[in-house]
């Protein structure tokens, strides 16, 4: 979504009383002009993870302003990041290839080395340089692929796991860092959603998205009950979402409620595509 629909929509929640806690902005804000993509279901934004230069035809001004505008109208801003996966042919693969597990096959995945100290302490920085300037009360983490491949072929036979233990030591120490040097920062752990808890990521850690189950508007909301049966044993905050403007009328109280928990989230006019309404429902008020 462009930058000045973004602000058209923080600007409506500000004179509605949106009350909302984050404004989030998801996958497909960096990479080159040609990227933008109008949607998470369409477009070539998950070809440029690994570009992570602000997108000039999306965001000609940077996010910053979007920041500032979410935390003028009492929200704080929630910013989507894949620091660990990487395409083949992106900047970070060509400037460090060292740092990277996986064959140079253009367009596969490539996992960044987080057992690496000199990775680790250099993608810290660029995270924390980000959060610092553009604003960020939350910071997204998500994880789009299956890494135990890439760590066994890194291990000789008799050394099989300890890539892996030092990758996963390397991502605590991450996370670590950044609350360390952004006290009060909020991490939202999620990897292809929810793919990613255990005892020590939600020491750091919330799981706002705990499932990709809601990613589609007319997902049966017996899934998300599930969900909520399940995991709120175990996980005290976690978050699912719900959507506000759906298909064919299936947006309802019993899909809101099913959603319900620790944390949720609305997905209100969520693409530029849907355009905002010439008045809200209900109050005859203009948008």
């Amino acid at each position: 979504m462009p930058s000045a629909d973004h602000l058209a929509r923080i600007e409506l929640y500000r004179r509605h009383g949106l009350q909302a806690d984050l404004y989030w902005v998801d996958a497909g804000w960096y990479g080159p002009a040609d990227s933008f993509s109008p949607n998470e279901h369409q477009g070539d934004w998950a070809k440029h993870v690994g570009n992570w230069q602000v997108n000039p035809a999306a965001h000609p001004h940077g996010l910053k302003k979007l920041a500032d505008a979410a935390r003028a109208a009492d929200m704080g801003f929630m910013l989507w990041f894949e620091p660990e996966r990487a395409i083949c042919g992106t900047p970070w693969t060509v400037e460090h290839p060292d740092w990277f597990l996986g064959e140079r096959t253009p367009g596969a995945n490539l996992l960044l080395d987080l057992g690496n100290s000199a990775a680790r302490a250099w993608v810290t920085d660029i995270l924390s340089d980000l959060i610092a300037t553009v604003g960020i009360a939350c910071y997204r983490q998500d994880f789009n692929m299956e890494p135990l491949a890439f760590w066994r072929a890194h291990d000789e036979p008799d050394r099989q796991g300890m890539t892996e233990i030092r990758h996963i030591e390397g991502l605590y120490a991450l996370w670590d860092e950044l609350i360390r040097r952004h006290p009060g920062l909020l991490i939202d752990n999620c990897a292809s959603g929810g793919r990613r808890i255990d005892l020590e990521t939600i020491r750091r850690s919330i799981p706002l998205w705990r499932s990709d189950w809601q990613c589609y508007a007319d997902a049966d909301p017996i899934g998300s009950q599930v969900h909520g049966m399940g995991l709120s044993p175990w996980v005290s905050l976690h978050g699912t979402g719900t959507w506000a403007a759906m298909p064919k009328g299936a947006g309802n109280s019993y899909q809101a409620r099913s959603a319900m928990g620790p944390g949720t989230m609305l997905a209100v006019f969520p693409y530029a595509t849907r355009r905002l309404p010439r008045t809200i429902p209900g109050t005859g008020t203009g948008a």
